[in-house]
């Protein structure tokens, strides 16, 4: 029986389980320290036949931490409550369902308000909490720290480039992406519409192609939704479960950034992977 008594464990191993048989009696030790200090073990030996004693000590460094470089982990920055809790399953899915990778661990959001995030010295500061975080989890693998803003009424060509800048100069050593959603995170859904044919009522009404051009938003999705009135933090996570990835891609350039964003992540990390083999 392993008894603990304070930082120390101490597991007596009897004679009967001496691999040297009935002629041996041996008295071993183990003493392990929980800290940083190395691991002493300390085998005491007597032979009858000719009684001889051995003492052997055998001393290990402490295990070093492993490093996970096959795995991929994400650290968002978001503004709205419905994607705290759509935007991690919806990164699983792009990484497992369009690149093969299935190995990607999506923190919990980081969230703040769509004013706070613009304004300048505030996203570097949220940024370097996020890389932060990312350090400081366990294993160790390759981080990205990832923020998703709404559009909104501003153009993501020009509004994305200036966010980014501030998040990589948060981030430090830690990967940074910044997505814009033209026009929110609703007309994601809109472009792949015909996937979510259980939640929407699409009737007669024609598909969009182009759901950015029109600026279709979230009150295109409101207007068709089935049953009760739609809800963000209820409703995001389950259309971003049923969504069609590909059919979003095609039709969403905003989409298609986040997407092409994961995929320079993992390319990156399956480069350190094989440089590490």
């Amino acid at each position: 029986m392993l008894r603990v008594t304070g930082r120390w464990s101490r597991r007596p191993i009897p004679a009967a389980a001496s691999p040297y048989g009935s002629t041996c009696r041996r008295q071993v030790s183990c003493y392990a320290w929980t800290s940083s200090s190395p691991i002493l073990w300390t085998h005491r030996d007597k032979r009858r036949s000719g009684g001889i004693n051995s003492t052997s000590t055998v001393r290990t460094s402490r295990p070093r931490t492993r490093t996970t470089h096959s795995m991929l982990r994400v650290q968002s920055i978001v503004e709205g409550h419905g994607e705290v809790l759509a935007l991690p399953p919806l990164v699983r899915r792009i990484c497992s369902e369009l690149f093969s990778l299935y190995h990607v661990e999506v923190a919990q959001p980081l969230r703040q308000p769509r004013t706070r995030l613009v304004r300048d010295g505030e996203l570097q500061r949220f940024a370097g909490v996020a890389a932060n975080k990312l350090r400081a989890a366990r294993p160790v693998a390759h981080g990205l720290v990832l923020v998703l803003l709404d559009g909104d009424g501003d153009r993501p060509c020009e509004l994305g480039p200036r966010l980014l800048a501030r998040a990589q100069s948060g981030s430090g050593d830690q990967a940074a992406a910044c997505v814009v959603a033209n026009l929110e995170f609703e007309t994601w859904f809109v472009a792949a519409a015909e996937s979510l044919g259980d939640y929407l009522d699409l009737g007669a009404s024609q598909i969009p192609q182009s759901p950015e051009t029109l600026r279709l938003r979230k009150k295109w999705i409101e207007d068709r939704f089935r049953g009760t009135r739609y809800s963000e933090t209820l409703d995001q996570p389950r259309l971003a479960a049923r969504m069609d990835l590909a059919l979003c891609r095609s039709r969403s350039p905003s989409f298609d950034k986040l997407c092409r964003d994961l995929e320079r992540a993992i390319a990156t990390m399956r480069t350190r992977t094989s440089g590490h083999e």
